[in-house]
């Protein structure tokens, strides 16, 4: 358990990214993770961050069964240009304001096991359907 003394909500939002990365990256092993956020706006940041504390480590992409071609091919597709970034990392991020047709490709990259971590808003828990 850890807590976060921030009154602020945008600080305290902040201040929980690196902990959500660390918690992430210990417990995933081979399974996917679905990180839960309160607003689509904070879906968008906290994909980021995953990215950015990632590389700034080293580390390989969050992707499995999947080659870099697939990856960038699969962000071309992609509308959104922070998603398209993103899902190059092996993360991905949904939200109730998206096109149609990225959520359908970042969902079917999710559920195929191609990304291993998804940022979904917590009004959407009820509508991301992940195997």
């Amino acid at each position: 358990f850890q807590s976060f003394d921030q009154s602020n909500f945008a600080a305290r939002l902040m201040a929980m990214a690196k902990p959500v990365y660390n918690a992430v990256t210990t417990h995933m092993d081979s399974k996917n993770a679905l990180i839960f956020v309160p607003s689509r706006r904070q879906a968008q940041l906290t994909a980021i961050d995953l990215m950015t504390y990632h590389d700034s480590r080293g580390g390989v992409p969050f992707v499995d069964n999947v080659t870099k071609d697939e990856l960038v091919q699969a962000a071309a597709s992609i509308k959104e240009p922070a998603l398209q970034q993103v899902i190059e990392a092996g993360i991905g991020f949904v939200h109730a304001g998206m096109l149609q047709s990225d959520w359908q490709t970042v969902t079917a990259l999710y559920n195929d096991g191609k990304i291993k971590i998804l940022v979904v808003p917590a009004e959407l828990c009820w509508k991301v359907r992940c195997v």
